[in-house]
């Protein structure tokens, strides 16, 4: 099994766990996902959609790993942690801990990690949404000597992983690059890391809002050009620092609270469709609902097609898809919003993956 190039994060839902099965295992087999569970307005472990879990586990047979995280978790009641305990040991997904998440998820984090059947696997998942702070620093070697002093000989228990998380990565931060260099410069030390990934988003939000219907735009990919910037710098372990990304959608979307009452609710106005390129996102802003909408979901398909960076409908199956929706008539086949966003995140996840094998 290859060594993962990319470390997607991803959702722990059905369309993202779909779209992530769904990808050829040629391009498969270099990525590793960094499930995280959104935040639930009911109890999501109990109530999280066995049809997710199958495909993570369909997906897993054909990659070099994958972690889970429950960020946005404060229930820790048993029949919580049993589950929790079940996905990182039976499910074979590594655990994620960090600093400043509740004792007793910290704790069973490294119980699940330390099992004969956790692989002896730990990730830390540090957050910078903005300028590097020391005493992030400070926090994760507090948290790190933890770990040294559960076991008998004073040494990490478990083989661990760095995943810095600077969520979304804009226009408006330009030195995200140097903040995210300040933090691995004080981070890296610390510990024998098995593997690092600098995580990040560029897919815009309230641009895409605020872009008028059936408009055809494109937003810079920041994270891309971030992660060459700490490729390029003069520090030893900068080439071995992996690629990780929230996929075409916007970060702050894994945030979203569902509500059970509004999960399958009323659909928005507008749609659309992302499409990376080597250096940016290029956004197709649709009608998604009342007279017309087909229409003009197939002309935003028509956008994609003859855009001079469009590689074509044997690229797979997102793009064969809006190939089909561009040249087709009528409501089918056109698509709703998962749909849309499993084109975008498909597309994306095999261009990402064969720009890293490249």
């Amino acid at each position: 099994m290859p060594e993962p190039l990319y470390v997607p994060v991803l959702p722990l839902k059905p369309h993202a766990a779909r779209t992530f099965a769904g990808l050829p295992l040629a391009e498969r087999r270099y990525a590793a996902p960094l499930w995280t569970l959104p935040p639930h307005e009911q109890k999501p472990l109990q109530r999280l959609p066995e049809s997710a879990l199958n495909y993570v586990a369909r997906s897993r047979r054909f990659t070099p790993g994958a972690w889970l995280d429950v960020p946005y978790l404060e229930d820790c009641t048993e029949a919580v942690t049993s589950r929790l305990h079940e996905l990182w040991t039976v499910g074979s997904l590594t655990p994620v801990t960090a600093p400043g998440r509740p004792l007793r998820l910290h704790d069973l984090a490294v119980m699940s990690a330390a099992s004969p059947c956790g692989g002896e696997r730990l990730g830390i998942r540090v957050a910078l949404p903005g300028r590097w702070d020391e005493t992030r620093a400070r926090e994760v070697g507090t948290l790190l000597a933890a770990l040294a002093r559960s076991t008998a000989a004073g040494a990490l228990p478990v083989a661990v992983d760095l995943l810095l998380d600077l969520d979304t990565v804009l226009d408006d931060r330009p030195d995200a690059g140097k903040q995210a260099l300040l933090a691995l410069d004080a981070l890296v030390p610390l510990a024998p890391w098995r593997h690092i990934a600098v995580l990040s988003g560029a897919s815009p939000k309230q641009a895409l809002r605020e872009l008028p219907l059936d408009a055809y735009d494109y937003a810079p990919r920041h994270d891309w050009a971030l992660w060459h910037e700490i490729r390029d710098a003069a520090r030893e372990y900068c080439p071995g620092v992996r690629y990780g990304d929230y996929g075409a959608l916007p970060a702050e979307d894994l945030r979203l609270v569902e509500k059970e009452n509004t999960r399958n609710g009323g659909r928005s106005e507008w749609g659309a469709i992302r499409y990376t390129t080597e250096t940016d996102f290029r956004l197709a802003k649709f009608r998604a609902r009342l007279g017309g909408w087909h229409d003009s979901v197939r002309a935003a398909a028509r956008h994609l097609l003859v855009d001079a960076d469009y590689r074509g409908r044997e690229d797979g199956w997102s793009d064969e898809w809006l190939t089909d929706c561009a040249h087709g008539a009528g409501s089918v086949g056109v698509g709703n919003a998962t749909k849309w966003n499993q084109v975008s995140n498909h597309q994306h996840f095999t261009h990402v993956i064969r720009a890293l094998r490249r």
